[in-house]
């Protein structure tokens, strides 16, 4: 046995001895080391919520407002003033606020006002359209203001004024007389021609017309497309407008077109081309969108009525190219 190691006492052996001795576990060299217990750390003491007044936060708000409106008075953006600050009045208690609000609500008023008067100006010198113009302007602007309502009582006024439905009706006439100038104009740069002779126009101050006493000339001398158009735009004119100077005009040019064969004959071809071309145009775009059954009735309406058309060839093939799709054999 003496080459044999001893075992060592058992944990049970040793802790009867440790209580013999009045020696503790924890004191023990075989316990386990007792871990020290951390001091608790000193609360930090949190920073009271800051308090929040409102009428201090509202006054800030409308502070802000007062600065934008300022700016958009002065980039000359009166609509915007006028939808904000009418209804930001209604909100303010402190006395200076309301002020300021008030002293920019006057600032508007004085400029609708000023736009009223100028309004007023060009209705009393027979500037219809300009007037017209001007009162609707102020009426989209300055909303429900004062210079607002003198506007829409004006515009009310101007409806029951017959010199207005008459000046109007002229204007109206004139501007499709003038589109026939436009028209014999552009058609004679397009041939390098000299321009026609025109003479001032009665009704609008810095605008030409073509002397009505040459203008029958200048028509007949015209492309036939371009005569089309005239031609038509004049028959526009004498049938809506026929009590104007400009619609008896074109009731007397349109009797001398009617009168030249030489040019109804021109005009006919033209007309017709022109609907050719129409109804090609709307074959074309039914077989881009896939609708083969309309497009080639409107091919064969093409052919119809332009059988010696130079596209007639063409719309022959896409007809029977169109029905070996719809129909296959």
């Amino acid at each position: 046995m003496s080459g044999r190691t001893k075992p060592l006492p058992s944990m049970f052996l040793i802790l009867a001895l440790g209580a013999l001795c009045g020696v503790s576990w924890a004191a023990c060299p075989c316990a386990a080391p007792k871990k020290k217990k951390k001091d608790p750390a000193p609360a930090t003491a949190q920073p009271a919520p800051a308090t929040i007044d409102p009428d201090t936060v509202l006054a800030q708000r409308i502070d802000a407002r007062l600065e934008s409106a300022r700016k958009q008075i002065a980039d000359g953006s009166w609509q915007q003033v006028c939808l904000g600050l009418p209804p930001l009045l209604k909100v303010v208690k402190k006395d200076p606020q309301r002020k300021e609000i008030e002293k920019l609500l006057a600032q508007a008023d004085a400029e609708g006002a000023e736009r009223v008067k100028n309004a007023d100006k060009l209705y009393a010198e027979k500037k219809y359209s300009e007037a017209l113009k001007a009162y609707r302007n102020i009426l989209a602007t300055f909303g429900q203001r004062k210079c607002a309502v003198e506007a829409q009582t004006a515009l009310d006024k101007a409806e029951k004024d017959p010199a207005l439905a008459a000046a109007l009706r002229a204007a109206k006439a004139q501007d499709l007389d003038e589109q026939v100038t436009a028209v014999i104009t552009a058609d004679m740069k397009a041939r390098n021609l000299s321009a026609p002779a025109t003479k001032p126009s009665p009704t609008e101050e810095g605008s030409l017309i073509i002397d009505p006493d040459l203008r029958f000339d200048y028509i007949k001398n015209l492309t036939p497309e371009a005569a089309c158009q005239a031609v038509q735009t004049l028959q526009t004119l004498a049938a809506q407008f026929p009590q104007t100077p400009a619609g008896k005009q074109a009731i007397s040019d349109l009797a001398l077109v009617n009168y030249d064969r030489d040019l109804q004959t021109r005009l006919k071809a033209a007309m017709k081309d022109a609907s050719g071309k129409r109804i090609l145009a709307m074959a074309r775009q039914y077989e881009q969108a896939g609708r083969d059954d309309v497009a080639m009735e409107k091919y064969r309406e093409f052919l119809k009525g332009n059988p010696q058309a130079d596209e007639s060839q063409d719309v022959a093939k896409r007809i029977e190219a169109l029905e070996n799709r719809v129909h296959p054999e």
